[in-house]
């Protein structure tokens, strides 16, 4: 079994298209890209853990949810409130928290929608995988990209696909090091 993450889907959402700059011409050609990159990764035993911002207003939650591999935990974000308030929806789930606290190898990683600066366990080697903010420049982006533990998980920055632990570790390590060189650098 193994274990991934990711957040801000936004499956069935047109506007995060140009919002976010992805690289797809219609919403269905993004949902239907993201749904092969989710099920060519994960297989049914494997755990994903969607870091918030799942579906977009919860447009026909059944027609996405009933086609994704693996035991779901959601990490409730700013879009999934009709997700959080259906009962009829919950099966789809093993859980559904606001904050949730995951040990994956030999790491702590605290797991919530929003980038935090400081979380339980900061001074003791505990990791934070967050969404949200995607992958716009932003003063929160700057802020949160020097924190060595703080690991984004969005689906624009992860490549549209749930992650692994050690490859978010990469990505992210990745992207930090992009943003640190000066314009021009090669």
């Amino acid at each position: 079994m193994m274990r991934y993450y990711i957040a801000d889907c936004h499956f069935g959402d047109e506007q995060v298209i140009s919002f976010s700059h992805r690289p797809f011409a219609t919403v269905e050609e993004m949902d239907e890209v993201m749904i092969e990159r989710w099920n060519r990764t994960v297989k049914i035993s494997d755990e994903v853990y969607i870091v918030g911002d799942l579906i977009h207003r919860c447009t026909a939650p059944e027609k996405y949810l009933e086609r994704l591999n693996g035991h779901l935990h959601l990490i409730v974000g700013n879009h999934d409130r009709c997700l959080q308030e259906n009962p009829s929806l919950h099966h789809y789930f093993d859980e559904i928290t606001n904050y949730a606290v995951v040990h994956d190898q030999h790491h702590r990683l605290v797991l919530f929608h929003y980038p935090i600066l400081e979380w339980d366990g900061f001074y003791y080697g505990t990791w934070h995988l967050y969404g949200h903010i995607h992958n716009h420049p932003s003063l929160t982006q700057e802020r949160i990209k020097v924190l060595p533990k703080a690991l984004n998980c969005g689906a624009d920055v992860v490549g549209f696909c749930p992650r692994t632990f050690d490859e978010l570790v990469a990505i992210n390590k990745r992207d930090c090091f992009r943003s640190e060189r000066p314009q021009g650098a090669v």
